[in-house]
């Protein structure tokens, strides 16, 4: 998951035009665009292998596009990334893992930072201080333990894996996060209860269509598409068999009916 903001507020927008992406001679993204704005809850959807690691990898930082170009509105915005295969710690809590992959542990830690730099009088304090307070609040410190809630409550073992009643949690943390999120999930029922627009890639072409209104209606939608291309396909056939017997009729009137 890649998750936006800029402030508390979650005031910020993400921006992807004509991101191409290529490992050695394997294309994975052709000129992806995408635009996440505040309250956005993205779900990209693909078969295995399609590039929705990547495609989030490359809007949170972490790697780069061949072509294209990512931008943060405002520019301060931050952008966090969390890997579909968790890197948990041994004996790290979920709570703490939340904390450190979110970024607030760290952004918790320079305010402290910050907070001892003014006590001490220290040159350019005042600058660092609020530049960490700045990204504090834009990654949601101030409510983050509410937001967490009974999730790190109740499930802290760093062995127990989400149950149903977990599920749940994780819905209402993700519908909670301030600013926006690009989601990547194999759970179509937690699709249809957090987002809000589908990202589709192609396996074929590695291009990328947008379905907006959630995950109903994109099922509604693809199910319309694929009619319209099966009665284009229709049609299309209809035409050149068309073609194909008036072209095998002026043949045979240039050539003759005796001629072979």
């Amino acid at each position: 998951m890649t998750h936006v903001s800029s402030n508390s507020s979650g005031v910020a927008s993400l921006v992807a035009r004509d991101v191409s992406k290529s490992y050695g001679p394997s294309l994975v993204l052709e000129r992806v665009s995408v635009t996440v704005t505040p309250g956005d809850r993205i779900g990209v959807v693909a078969p295995n292998g399609t590039g929705k690691t990547t495609l989030l990898r490359i809007l949170a930082g972490l790697e780069p596009s061949d072509s294209g170009m990512v931008t943060c509105i405002p520019p301060s915005a931050t952008v966090g990334y969390l890997p579909q295969e968790p890197d948990r710690r041994p004996d790290e809590t979920l709570h703490a893992f939340l904390s450190r992959r979110t970024g607030v542990a760290a952004a918790e830690t320079a305010l402290e930072a910050g907070a001892d730099r003014l006590s001490d009088g220290s040159v350019d304090a005042d600058e660092a201080y609020a530049h960490a307070l700045d990204r504090f609040l834009a990654l949601g410190g101030p409510d983050f333990d509410g937001r967490v809630g009974m999730v790190g409550a109740e499930l802290d073992e760093p062995t127990n894996d989400l149950d149903f009643a977990g599920l749940n949690r994780l819905e209402e943390f993700v519908v909670a996060l301030p600013g926006a999120a690009v989601i990547v999930s194999h759970d179509r029922a937690f699709l249809d209860r957090t987002i809000t627009a589908v990202l589709e890639l192609d396996d074929h072409d590695h291009t990328a269509r947008q379905f907006n209104g959630g995950w109903g209606a994109y099922l509604e939608e693809r199910v319309v598409a694929r009619r319209h291309a099966e009665e284009a396909y229709a049609d299309y056939s209809t035409k050149r068999s068309t073609l194909a017997q008036r072209a095998q009729r002026i043949s045979v009137y240039i050539r003759g009916p005796g001629d072979h």
